[in-house]
């Protein structure tokens, strides 16, 4: 199973690959991205409902202490100053409270809390009633010294002061003067004791007034201001007890608020607490889930770039090898692969490549024997030829020197010149065999050139697909780069929520008691906003972890296409080297029909030698001239074999230059082309347009869109006749 599913890999393509690879890691790192993302909104939500309820609910808490306080203070100064501007100010204190037990009564609590504000609210209003009450009560005592019961109290008792004074009794003022005495300790003190003195005090002074000298009218008019003085008090003294149990009772109803207060602060704090445990151990769970899908991430990125570098690097590794040999002549080599992606494919191109290679040059050695045996006959049919000349040299002397042997001679000659014939017509039937194997040899060299051409179009279409692979993992590369700009834009939120925790820390300080509550929650955001930047750091490192590995994968798609770029080129420089044997070809062909036609002149030359011979058989008178005819024809025909000797060497030469080549297999530079844009002076404007000089594709006829006399040019096909007049094309042509 394990090997089925190996061998599965093994046939997908590269970008597949790449794609699976990085794709997964791409959504592992999203998924961590989304969990780290929920669960700091989770957070989120947790402060903010953390602050929406029970901060909120604490500070109301604290807002309702403190307004309390201040109403009571008010209260105070009320009855120490019965000014009632703080009867507004108490009523302000109270509406406060009113609205912040209001909005308690919004939050988002437990029932007990609102239960608790409701009872404060009635607390409240109670609170607020009775003290309205003991305002009343305080107006009817009286809120300045000669205002209310205050003020009669001093009028009846000076009228009274004054009717004694004109009875003349003094028992009976020390007694009023007694008696107003503990009217001021009753002011003081609120004891009923100084209510009774207040009495005996008056009922003595009733007693003097009575035993007094003065008429019964005055005696009955100061007694009657005595019993209104006393009558006014008590009423006083009643008054002010009602105010004193309404005091009593804002006291009480203060106190109960107060414990109201603590028990919805200590549900605040238990409740925050509470909530401030279950987000501690939702933050241990996420931290923990995405340290283990980062490391899932990781490990699956490492082993994904390893198996695809593996993939490529080793197959592309054995091929470079190849083509090293292959480069060096050795067409013997064997290139196994068992993948069956563009890698693969390319390893049975250049297998293919090699074999094809192999007949074409086994080919080409072959013919070039032929054609060298055939040059070796050649050569040999000249000395032949030559020998047979310099014999008829020596004949024409021979028939010079004397006629007697002139018949004999003619004989001899007759016979030569039809073996010479005969040779010339042998070289004229070898020269035919030879320009046919040249033929043969030009087709198969031509042959080789297609599937060269073929093989370099193949190795370029892979540096595409590998560079396009490079383009998809840097784009990959970016995108990581963007997820580390957002984790850090996390972090800084975090390193804000941190400050901002320390600045509520400071303000919980200076508030001493009443803000050790809310010290306690900026305490513990500061400490999540710490561990929402740790664990965002942790991100960014993984995130640099993953570009370090994009980063080596590039590079090695980089040097992968470098071997395929070489690969490339070394397959140009093949392709170079049989164009050299195919025109080697040709010039063996057109020389090999050169000594054809040589030959036949030599034949034509023999005829007419032969013509000859038997002229001066026929007619012996005629023996001198046709001597010297000989003698010319014999020299022509030495010149001619002398320059079909040195055709024949060159013969020999080309084909030894032709064998040579295709054991050598030498391979010629690409340095020895000539750049189109340099012959041509293109502008830099048009050279940035050209798709050659951008690709550096030094055969510019090959590309498609090339800028040429600044007008853009079609593809190959289109553009061959005017390419074929560049003097680019011409010279590279050379070259090749």
């Amino acid at each position: 199973m394990r090997k089925r599913i190996m061998i599965n890999l093994k046939d997908i393509s590269l970008s597949k690959k790449l794609i699976g690879g990085f794709g997964i890691v791409i959504i592992l790192l999203m998924i961590v991205a989304a969990l780290s993302v929920a669960k700091l909104s989770s957070i989120d939500t947790a402060t903010r409902s953390l602050f929406d309820n029970e901060v909120n609910l604490g500070k109301k808490a604290d807002n309702i202490s403190i307004n309390l306080l201040q109403s009571r203070d008010d209260e105070k100064n009320f009855l120490m100053q019965n000014d009632l501007q703080y009867v507004d100010k108490v009523k302000s204190s109270v509406n406060a409270i009113k609205n912040d037990v209001a909005d308690i009564s919004k939050l988002d609590i437990g029932q007990k809390e609102k239960d608790d504000a409701n009872n404060i609210l009635s607390l409240i209003t109670s609170c607020e009633n009775t003290f309205l009450e003991l305002v009343n009560l305080q107006k009817q005592l009286g809120l300045l010294e000669m205002e209310g019961l205050n003020g009669d109290l001093i009028n009846q008792a000076r009228d009274a002061e004054a009717d004694i004074k004109k009875i003349g009794s003094t028992d009976a003022l020390a007694s009023l003067l007694e008696a107003r005495r503990h009217e001021k300790n009753y002011v003081i003190r609120k004891e009923v004791l100084y209510q009774t003195k207040v009495h005996g005090a008056i009922d003595i002074a009733k007693i003097n007034i009575s035993n007094s000298k003065a008429s019964d009218n005055e005696k009955k008019q100061a007694i009657s201001k005595l019993d209104l003085y006393v009558a006014t008090f008590d009423k006083f003294v009643g008054i002010s007890i009602e105010r004193d149990k309404r005091e009593k009772q804002l006291i009480v109803n203060a106190q109960q608020i107060d414990v109201l207060i603590a028990g919805i602060v200590n549900d605040s704090q238990a409740s925050l607490k509470n909530h401030m445990d279950a987000t501690t151990a939702s933050n241990s769970s996420s931290k923990m889930a995405v340290i283990i899908l980062a490391f899932i991430a990781t490990i699956t990125g490492v082993g994904a770039s390893i198996y695809i570098s593996r993939s490529i690097t080793k197959p592309v590794d054995n091929m470079l090898e190849a083509s090293k040999k292959i480069a060096k002549g050795d067409l013997t080599v064997q290139v196994q692969s068992d993948h069956r992606d563009e890698v693969g494919q390319l390893s049975m191109a250049i297998q293919d490549m090699a074999g094809n290679l192999k007949t074409v040059i086994g080919n080409v050695q072959k013919s070039a024997m032929k054609v060298s045996n055939a040059s070796q006959t050649l050569s040999e049919s000249s000395k032949e030829i030559k020998s047979s000349t310099e014999q008829v040299a020596s004949t024409t002397q021979d028939i010079a020197k004397g006629v007697s042997q002139q018949a004999t001679d003619m004989t001899q000659i007759t016979r030569a010149m039809q073996e010479m014939s005969q040779t010339v017509q042998q070289i004229a039937a070898n020269c035919q065999k030879a320009s046919m194997r040249a033929g043969e040899a030009n087709k198969t060299a031509q042959e080789a050139g297609r599937i060269s051409g073929n093989v370099a179009q193949k190795m370029s279409e892979i540096k595409t697909t590998v560079d396009g692979s490079a383009i998809v993992i840097k784009e990959l590369e970016s995108k990581s780069q963007k997820i580390g700009e957002i984790i850090g834009v996390i972090t800084t939120i975090a390193d804000q929520t941190n400050l901002l925790a320390l600045n509520a820390a400071i303000e919980a300080a200076r508030a001493g008691d009443h803000g050790r509550g809310f010290a306690v929650v900026a305490d513990e955001v500061r400490k999540l906003a710490e561990e929402s930047r740790m664990a965002a750091n942790q991100i960014t490192q993984l995130i640099k972890e993953i570009q370090l590995g994009t980063k080596k994968a590039v590079e090695s798609m980089e040097n992968g296409t470098k071997t395929v770029s070489e690969g490339s080129t070394t397959i140009e420089i093949a392709s170079s080297a049989i164009n050299s044997i195919v025109t080697g070809a040709d010039e063996v062909a057109n020389m090999i029909q050169e000594i054809a036609a040589s030959a036949q002149e030599q034949s034509a030359s023999v005829e007419e030698v032969t013509a000859s011979v038997e002229s001066v058989s026929s007619v012996s008178e005629e023996s001198a001239a046709g001597t010297q005819e000989a003698s010319a024809a014999t020299e022509e025909l030495s010149a001619s074999m002398e320059q079909l000797m040195i055709t024949a060497q060159d013969l020999a030469e080309l084909s030894e230059g032709l064998q040579m080549a295709s054991s050598h297999f030498v391979l010629r530079s690409v340095d020895d082309f000539v750049r189109c844009w340099d012959i041509k002076n293109c502008s830099n404007e048009v050279r940035q347009k050209c798709p050659a000089y951008n690709s550096k594709e030094l055969r510019c006829w090959i590309v498609e869109g090339t800028w040429c006399g600044g007008v853009k040019q079609g593809d190959a096909k289109a553009k061959v006749h005017n390419c074929m007049k560049c003097e680019a094309f011409i010279k590279n042509s050379d070259t090749q």
